[in-house]
């Protein structure tokens, strides 16, 4: 088997890629998008697109993060609390995932 992953950055992009199966959304270029830094803020297009969409997705949290807007941003991604549809990835860092965690 080959699984496919990569960072939903490009907007125009993921929306060319996006299809509906069924009665749901998905991302047709990829089994696992992820939200980087980048593009985590809680108001922001990212985020309501990968509210949209039934894949499973990742979230990067690091140094940056902050614990309250992480609960927040997983509660807007996941409503339901679905078992499985956001994965937390910690890009801490060696110098930088003690103070972190």
């Amino acid at each position: 088997d080959l699984y496919a992953s990569h960072e939903g950055l490009l907007l125009n992009y993921e929306s060319a890629l996006t299809r509906k199966v069924g009665d749901k959304w998905y991302n047709l270029g990829t089994h696992y998008l992820w939200i980087g830094d980048r593009t985590r803020q809680l108001d922001g297009a990212h985020i309501e697109y990968f509210r949209g969409i039934a894949n499973p997705i990742g979230v990067k949290v690091g140094p940056t993060s902050v614990p309250e807007e992480v609960v927040q941003l997983v509660q807007k991604l996941n409503p339901t609390n679905k078992p499985g549809k956001v994965t937390l990835i910690s890009r801490f860092g060696a110098g930088k995932v003690a103070a972190g965690l």
